[in-house]
């Protein structure tokens, strides 16, 4: 592929640096489309560490531009990839080319492929069908944390530039426990950065920490979800407060303001955006709330948001609308869909896939399974993989 130098689209800057009570700003390299920056993306699509490997795959099914939930889950479940047999979370961006992209969190691989099971993964989609990024050393393609840190991605957005896509992916740095499915905890969150040329994979740029090391549980957890409106970028976060197991959801947001100047963020308080981070009040509280990581999307004249009522453990998936990104949020339907789907498979943490147009025109939705044992998971990755469906969000 013809390397094509990357440039910003017009003279507006763009800075992506997410907040938390404390924030790290990136230097002068990591501001997006800063010269550096765009000096160290050039550098990363020539270097090109990561390959895609095309799938066989008919050219009728990456053709297709809309499919049911059915036809994905069926498409997905017929997948036999070496570097990915299953993958919770499923965060999609769209890709100016057509495609889309999903990163994926924990992910499990074929017998023989080492590692067998890996932090985080990418698949490229076109139409129906699904292509692989392999990273150097078939490690995970956020990788380089100390340690067993690990980055789970939450939440992705693409912004177009002449020449390549540049995708951002919030990610949670996780300390990795010892007992199961939900022992682990949250450090902080982390922004990783690729460009991604037009038909080629995503190649790393840069990485930084937008948030400080913070050992305590009850801190807000920022990046679960990203939108953008009228020149502001919003991040939404969660927040477990003690003895609940639904999270309460928060959003700030930045301008799109000159890469050269440090971001300026502003929290929602419950009445408006004010600058005291200490101010943030939840929009939507935790008995009602969300999962860790959640979807906001545009629907025509409004935003909607899609997550497990009462947070990973919920028994309905719950679609709220808001007229803004900040509210005022209205409950406007729940879906059944229990935790416990039998067979030890458990289901959490829906998100939405606005991209991935249906015949019916209902919002595209993805359930993350996993199973109560992990023996289980490697014996059956496909227990492993999403569950597809359709909800109603006009």
């Amino acid at each position: 592929m013809r390397h094509r130098r990357v440039a910003l689209v017009g003279a507006t800057g763009l800075t992506l640096a997410f907040a938390g009570c404390t924030l790290n700003v990136p230097d002068s390299t990591d501001r997006i489309g800063s010269r550096p920056f765009l000096d160290k993306a050039d550098k990363a699509l020539a270097v090109a560490p990561n390959a895609l490997v095309r799938s066989e795959c008919s050219a009728e099914k990456r053709a297709v531009t809309r499919a049911s939930a059915a036809e994905r889950e069926s498409d997905m479940a017929s997948l036999s990839l070496a570097t990915w047999r299953s993958g919770d979370v499923g965060v999609t961006t769209p890709l100016s080319d057509g495609r889309v992209l999903w990163i994926f969190g924990d992910t499990t691989r074929a017998k023989g492929t080492n590692p067998r099971v890996v932090a985080n993964s990418m698949l490229v989609g076109t139409g129906r069908c699904f292509d692989e990024v392999r990273a150097p050393g078939n490690g995970p393609v956020i990788g380089g944390f100390e340690g067993r840190r690990v980055c789970w991605p939450n939440s992705a957005m693409t912004v177009p530039m002449r020449g390549a896509d540049i995708v951002l992916v919030g990610c949670s740095r996780i300390e990795p426990g010892e007992e199961g499915l939900f022992d682990f905890s949250y450090r902080g969150m982390t922004m990783a950065v690729y460009a991604v040329e037009r038909g080629g994979a995503p190649q790393p740029v840069t990485r930084f920490d937008v948030t400080p090391d913070n050992a305590d549980a009850e801190q807000i957890n920022w990046g679960s979800a990203l939108v953008g409106d009228e020149g502001w970028v919003y991040v939404y976060g969660s927040q477990q407060p003690k003895g609940s197991t639904g999270k309460g959801a928060y959003v700030a947001r930045t301008r799109l303001a000159q890469l050269s100047d440090g971001p300026e963020w502003q929290f929602w308080n419950g009445r408006t955006f004010v600058t005291d981070a200490g101010a943030a009040r939840p929009f939507l509280l935790a008995h009602e709330g969300v999962s860790q990581t959640f979807s906001v999307v545009r629907r025509g004249e409004r935003f909607v948001l899609v997550s497990k009522q009462g947070g990973e453990f919920g028994q309905n998936i719950g679609v709220w609308s808001a007229p803004t990104p900040s509210g005022p949020w209205r409950g406007e339907r729940a879906v059944a869909e229990p935790y416990s789907q039998g067979d030890g498979v458990v289901a959490y943490q829906p998100l939405a896939h606005p991209e991935l147009a249906t015949p019916s025109g209902d919002l595209l939705v993805t359930l993350s399974r996993n199973t109560e044992s992990f023996a289980d998971l490697l014996a059956d990755p496909r227990k492993g993989r999403p569950k597809f469906l359709e909800v109603p969000a006009h």
